[in-house]
């Protein structure tokens, strides 16, 4: 008889295992948050750097003092900031799609932070099988987002 039993864990321990989940995944959100900053700021340092080398550079020309290869410089230059820029945006980008993780963490840690407490009102576990099936007809048949939802307490977005 003893392969008919179902022994759950205690939901203490299920909320701590649930923390400590939660908990590595924003710190790991935040680690590439700051990478990505980190990058972008020694970029845009970089960027202004040859910036200024690019204006005494095109001051030169201006001043039709012929350096040798000074085309050539231009030329690596303009394409070096071009690249930079293309990377800065990409970094940009980045990172506003890790903040809204970190944002949709955030609101599904909000929406799901009493769904697992017990309210004394609701069917005992045993019960909501029972009514699911009364509610959807058969065994056969997937419970479907509805009861998923009632089965668990988190809503699927």
């Amino acid at each position: 008889m003893s392969m008919f039993r179902f022994r759950s864990r205690q939901s203490g321990r299920d909320k701590a295992t649930d923390a400590g989940r939660f908990d590595r995944l924003s710190s790991q959100i935040e680690s590439v948050v700051a990478q990505i900053v980190a990058e972008r700021q020694g970029l845009e340092s970089r960027f202004q750097s040859a910036s200024v080398n690019g204006a005494f550079l095109l001051a030169a020309v201006e001043n039709e003092e012929r350096v040798a290869d000074q085309e050539t410089r231009a030329r690596q230059l303009a394409h070096s900031l071009m690249q930079c820029q293309e990377r800065l945006g990409s970094l940009s980008r980045q990172q506003e799609y890790v903040e809204s993780l970190k944002r949709s963490l955030g609101a599904f840690l909000n929406d799901n932070s009493g769904a697992e407490q017990i309210d004394p009102q609701a069917p005992s576990p045993e019960t909501k099988p029972t009514q699911s099936i009364q509610q959807h007809g058969s065994l056969r048949r997937p419970l479907g987002r509805a009861g998923v939802v009632a089965q668990t307490g988190f809503r699927q977005k």
